[in-house]
Formats: C-alpha cells, sequence, structure tokens
C-alpha cells in the first residue's frame, strides 16, 4: 500500500509527519510531491527512504492513497492532471473544506474523501490530539473509509460527518479555533503584561496552564461549564463582573463571527 501526499504545506507536513512519528506506512511507501522541492530537503535529509518529487502524475501513478492538500484554488488542476494517471480503485483524499462532492464528480466518482485535519494535531511525544473531520463520498467502499479513519486515529480523534453543513461548522470549532484561541491568549497576554509586573511569556503560562486544567476538568466529567462558574464567581465579585461583561457582549460578537466564515466556506476561491 503506497501513501502519496500532493502539496508540502502547513497540511501536507502535519500529515507527513505523524505518518512518520506513528510509523504508520514504511518510509519507501510514502510518495510526496512539491512544485518547490527545496522544501522537502530536510524531510529528505532526514528520511532519505521517502519518496520525493515535483511530479503529480507520478504520484498518481504508483499510489494507492492520494492525499490532495494544495490551495482550494490549485485543487481542480492538480485533479484534472492526475485524473488519466490513476491506478484502479485509487482513494483521493482532499484537504478543502468548501469544495463539496457535486463539484468533483465530473472529473472523478471513486473512492473520494474531503479531510479537515487540524494543527492541534501536529506531532507531541505519540499523543492523541486534535480532532480530524471525514465526509466520505456515496461511491468510497467501507474498506476504504476504515482504512483511513484508522491512521488518523493514531494521532486524532475521528469524526466522520454526513454532509458538507455540518463540516463547515464542524471546521470552525476543530480546524480553525486553534488560531482563534491562540489569538485570544495572546491579546489577553500582552495586556497583562502592560498592566503588571509579569512578563509576556509569564502571564501566558499563566493562562495556558489554567486553559489546561479547566479543560482536563470538563473532559474528565470532573465539573461542567456551569459547576465551574458556580464555584469561581461570587455574587458582585470580580469574576461576576467579567462574566456579565463577557455575557453582554460576546454574544453579538460570536454571532458576526460565525456569520462571516459560513459566508467564507461559500466564497472559497476555486
Amino acid at each position: 500500500m503506497r501513501i502519496g501526499i500532493i502539496g508540502y504545506g502547513n497540511i501536507g507536513n502535519l500529515i507527513t509527519s505523524n505518518i512518520i512519528s506513528f510509523k504508520l506506512f514504511n518510509l519507501e511507501n510514502i510518495h510526496i510531491s512539491n512544485r518547490n522541492l527545496s522544501k522537502l530537503d530536510d524531510l529528505k535529509k532526514q528520511f532519505p527512504k521517502i519518496n520525493i518529487t515535483d511530479s503529480n502524475i507520478e504520484i498518481s501513478s504508483i499510489c494507492d492513497i492520494i492525499i490532495i492538500s494544495t490551495e482550494p484554488s490549485e485543487f481542480f488542476d492538480v485533479l484534472n492532471e492526475i485524473k488519466h494517471s490513476l491506478k484502479k480503485n485509487v482513494h483521493i483524499i482532499y484537504t478543502c473544506a468548501g469544495i463539496d462532492f457535486k463539484e468533483i464528480s465530473p472529473i472523478y466518482e471513486g473512492n473520494l474523501t474531503c479531510l479537515i485535519p487540524s494543527i492541534a494535531s501536529f506531532p507531541n511525544n505519540n499523543v492523541k490530539n486534535g480532532v480530524s473531520l471525514f465526509v466520505h463520498s456515496k461511491n468510497t467502499s467501507f474498506e476504504n473509509k476504515e482504512f483511513i479513519e484508522g491512521i488518523f486515529s493514531h494521532f486524532s480523534y475521528i469524526k466522520t460527518l454526513d454532509n458538507f453543513n455540518d463540516l463547515e461548522i464542524a471546521t470552525i470549532l476543530t480546524s480553525c479555533s486553534p488560531a482563534f484561541f491562540s489569538l485570544i491568549v495572546k491579546i489577553i497576554s500582552k495586556k497583562a503584561s502592560e498592566v503588571s509586573n509579569f512578563s509576556y511569556y509569564e502571564s501566558m503560562d499563566f493562562i495556558l496552564k489554567t486553559i489546561n486544567s479547566s479543560a482536563l476538568l470538563i473532559q474528565d466529567n470532573l465539573l461542567n461549564n456551569d459547576e465551574i462558574i458556580k464555584k469561581v464567581a461570587t455574587e458582585k465579585g470580580i469574576t461576576q463582573e467579567g462574566l456579565d461583561y463577557i455575557e453582554n457582549n460576546f454574544n453579538n460578537f460570536n454571532d458576526d463571527l460565525f456569520n462571516i466564515l459560513i459566508k467564507k466556506f461559500n466564497k472559497v476561491e476555486k
């Protein structure tokens, strides 16, 4: 079984790193193509058995699984380029949330999966992290679904969805949110360092340790969200003042954020 990854940007790097870290394929059965081969120099030096090329057709002619991890605007060019050289029963997986199967069917109608991984799944001491989202086409065999989900289940949690509407929301929650949380932590840490003797990094460390610990309380069913709020906040106290402010101001912000992001899905450049 050979796996090919077309495009070695952030997502291609993430997937490749996990495949190598968890030893999910023999190195000689991993094939990666990228227009700029210099981006793969370090990878090739570290793992010389991995097959590196700038030819997408070379990938498509020998691989049983092909993950296309290009920009949405490049996806159809790649698919049209490789469609005549694909192996029989190949499983094509793509990482563009804004493209659905109806748009792809005139070009390819075989085993097809839309995959949305998360940067939260970046290799970390062989621990399972983040959520990988899957939507499979009706033509995708049970064996292909089971195999690719099994691969990703080694390093991430798996959620299989039935439609692209749910994929939009799930993408916001799992794939976009690490960036959103990082920005919020950055802004709060910066402000805390400006009004105290703590450095930016000390402030960020306080926040991250608290977020991680609080999340574990909820995830392990030790406390739910409402119980944490009740235990921390006291009437007319500092926490309650902050909670009131957030509740009064965040709902509109949250509505606007989701509306903007959902509209963006419908305007993905293809």
